[in-house]
């Protein structure tokens, strides 16, 4: 990033990548394709590490647990897996969404997961035994974006109903609606000290909103 020249290019997949994360000691990364695997690279080196295959449909989101042991996707299929990254092995198959699963994030502790869907919910679940604990409903269109707050009390998501909607995880009811975009929004991050989100949309805009009021700045 400080050249912003090109390091290296992987290859590998058979169809389009759909997602990629990286694990956080920044050695590794990996990537969910519409060859419905997943495949772990080696970021030193650009080999692939293994693959991991179990899902019946196009990989649309994954994300790496803290510790770098484990890993989540979600797919087309309808499913979330989560893998045992050190053995390459399926651990849990999350079920409970009735169509695509587009997004999902890991909490801080490893504990839990958060999902969303084109079923136009979010779920939460165990990762413990792959139980669903809850289901997040309140928005009108598919979900395609969600993140957790570093402290796992909230819940960000965003939709084609262009909202985006903060959750308190605890009680699972909506905290309150963010307004702004007037077509589908696509993506959102939350600050690190869980005070600001910025999120963008096919409006061609970013916007960055205070969570302690609900309002843009």
């Amino acid at each position: 990033l400080s050249t912003g020249k090109e390091i290296q290019m992987i290859g590998g997949h058979r169809a389009s990548v759909y997602c990629c994360a990286v694990y956080s000691n920044d050695t590794r990364a990996i990537s969910g394709s519409g060859d419905k695997t997943l495949r772990v690279w080696n970021l030193s080196t650009g080999e692939e590490v293994h693959a991991l295959t179990g899902h019946g449909g196009s990989v649309h989101c994954c994300a790496v647990f803290g510790d770098g042991t484990r890993a989540i996707s979600g797919s087309g299929d309808k499913t979330l897996r989560v893998w045992d990254l050190s053995a390459a092995k399926e651990i849990h198959t999350l079920r409970g969404h009735n169509d695509t699963v587009s997004c999902c994030a890991v909490y801080a502790n490893g504990t839990r997961a958060i999902s969303g869907s084109d079923d136009n919910t979010l779920r939460v679940w165990n990762l413990f035994n792959g139980e669903e604990i809850r289901t997040l409903i309140g928005h009108f269109g598919r979900v395609n974006c969600c993140t957790v707050f570093c402290d796992g009390t909230r819940a960000i998501s965003v939709s084609d109903d262009w909202s985006q909607k903060v959750w308190d995880l605890f009680t699972g009811n909506e905290v309150y609606s963010l307004g702004g975009h007037c077509v589908p929004v696509l993506c959102c991050a939350v600050y690190a000290n869980g005070t600001r989100v910025i999120s963008g949309s096919w409006d061609k805009t970013l916007r960055i909103w205070d969570l302690s009021t609900g309002k843009e700045i």
